[in-house]
């Protein structure tokens, strides 16, 4: 089967997975639409359930949730096998507000492989107590679990019975999760979910502020560094808890009873200023974007949280943590931002950087927003580097940076093993498309196409999201040329 023949009888484009199923619809020019937008979206996968790879009459599939987006809505179903979820097999059906169906992601088995899955309960199984030992020994014995449930796993596309375990280190800056065979105990898949910027970074830097790059950072440096600037949304005189920001974790926290936190570098408090203020203001930039009730309670920021150079936000606690060494992390804004783009990413699509190619995309779209957010305020020679002032003691470069947005780099031909080195692979494609859409548009698209995403996706998979979220948005303006830029760099294929 081609990987792009349609479906008989709907007018619409078609991904097909390695199965042959429909792993991806959209372009649909059906217009069927109606106000009960469940039924709606069940009526449209019964009808192409055999293109799908479902029974007709949906049977293990379950609705979960409706979520909203600014190009409609997006209805999530899970699959269940033997009464379990298929950790990571939901089918998301996009509509628009008038409840028309727009596209179609299916992450489902086929239930021709589904039915080699059943197996009746045996003897030996492994028990829940010796599932969380087994997942302990494997990344953290000095550890804790934290949630263990039942589901099927998929191994080479069959359903495996699993236990999904959660595992918090005693000490290490980690959440593991795992899943352990209920059959025989092997660990079929293990993946620490806390997500790290390996970086060392007032508005956004002193470097920038002052154009720079030969500063001295074991000293305070010159008043016209720093900006003033008002603090928004504290929800009470005298500590930094607000509405979408809260420095709670954060051991000795600051506390003023005025109300004023005027603090330079060479004061701890500084610090704690620094992430509240640029993470509540970039989130009050993003919901001027549209993107509104990401964050359902404040995020939470540990300042201080380790003393070694690295800066990370965890998916499980919902907490930024800022590391210490060289220059202090949240002494870089951009650092600030980039690790705002994992919890964005994060509370859009739960779980995302299921792949390598998608966990290097979440490096590299943290380094795309910090950059792009902070780009008319830093100098021109700045402007395609990022994480200016944290490289300081580290960089021999001119401007120092760790990474750069403008690389020449191509897919497959540059791919690394570390993420952070595959990142900017992903973050050139979104600079060079922010110089091709402008700064609003851009970023309106990249971060919207995360809704069209699955947890697993890929470099293409990203790519093909972000024309999906161009169509909507923006009634497919531009597409050959946003098309190109992607086949240039290796992404997609040309026709």
């Amino acid at each position: 089967m081609k990987s792009d023949e349609p479906i008989d009888g709907l007018d619409a484009k078609v991904h097909r997975s390695q199965y042959g199923t429909a792993k991806r619809i959209y372009s649909i020019e059906e217009k069927v639409s109606g106000k009960d937008r469940l039924a709606v979206a069940k009526a449209f996968l019964k009808k192409y359930a055999s293109d799908l790879g479902l029974e007709h009459a949906l049977k293990g599939l379950r609705y979960e949730k409706e979520r909203k987006s600014l190009m409609g809505y997006h209805l999530m179903f899970q699959q269940y096998v033997n009464g379990n979820p298929v950790s990571g097999a939901w089918m998301r059906v996009d509509m628009d507000k008038k409840g028309r169906v727009l596209g179609v992601q299916n992450g489902t088995i086929p239930q021709d492989r589904v039915r080699k899955t059943v197996r009746k309960a045996k003897a030996g199984d492994i028990s829940r107590t010796k599932a969380e030992r087994l997942a302990l020994k494997a990344v953290a014995p000095t550890g804790k679990v934290e949630k263990i449930e039942r589901v099927m796993w998929p191994v080479n596309g069959i359903p495996v019975d699993a236990w999904k375990v959660m595992v918090r280190p005693e000490r290490a800056a980690a959440l593991w999760r795992l899943y352990v065979a209920v059959e025989d105990g092997r660990v079929l898949f293990k993946r620490n979910m806390v997500k790290r910027a390996w970086a060392q970074v007032f508005d956004p830097t002193p470097v920038a502020a002052l154009n720079n790059t030969h500063l001295d950072i074991d000293a305070d440096v010159p008043a016209r560094a720093y900006r003033k600037v008002r603090l928004q949304g504290l929800k009470k005189k005298g500590v930094l808890d607000g509405q979408f920001v809260t420095t709670r974790p954060t051991k000795d926290r600051v506390r003023s009873a005025d109300g004023h936190f005027l603090f330079r570098r060479t004061q701890r408090a500084f610090r704690e200023v620094m992430a509240y203020y640029h993470l509540d203001t970039a989130i009050r930039y993003l919901e001027g974007l549209g993107f509104t009730g990401l964050f359902k309670r404040p995020l939470k920021v540990k300042v201080h949280g380790t003393r070694v150079d690295n800066s990370w936000f965890d998916t499980g606690t919902r907490t930024i943590t800022f590391g210490t060494g060289g220059v202090d992390d949240p002494e870089d804004a951009e650092v600030i931002l980039h690790e705002l783009g994992h919890a964005v990413q994060e509370a859009q699509l739960p779980g995302f950087g299921e792949s390598n190619e998608g966990w290097a995309m979440g490096e590299g779209f943290g380094d795309f927003l910090a950059a792009s957010y902070f780009h008319d305020k830093k100098p021109a020679r700045l402007r395609d580097t990022v994480f200016n002032w944290n490289a300081m003691p580290t960089s021999e470069a001119d401007p120092p940076h760790e990474r750069r947005l403008d690389a020449k780099l191509k897919y497959p031909d540059d791919m690394a093993e570390d993420e952070h080195d595959n990142g900017p692979i992903w973050s050139a494609c979104l600079w060079e498309l922010r110089a091709l859409l402008g700064r609003r548009r851009c970023e309106r698209v990249v971060i919207a196409s995360h809704h069209l995403c699955e947890r697993d996706a890929l470099f293409a998979d990203g790519a093909h999201a972000i024309l999906t979220a161009n169509e909507r948005l923006y009634n497919d303006r531009g597409r050959t040329a946003i098309r190109t830029l992607f086949e240039r760099r290796g992404i997609i294929k040309p026709k």
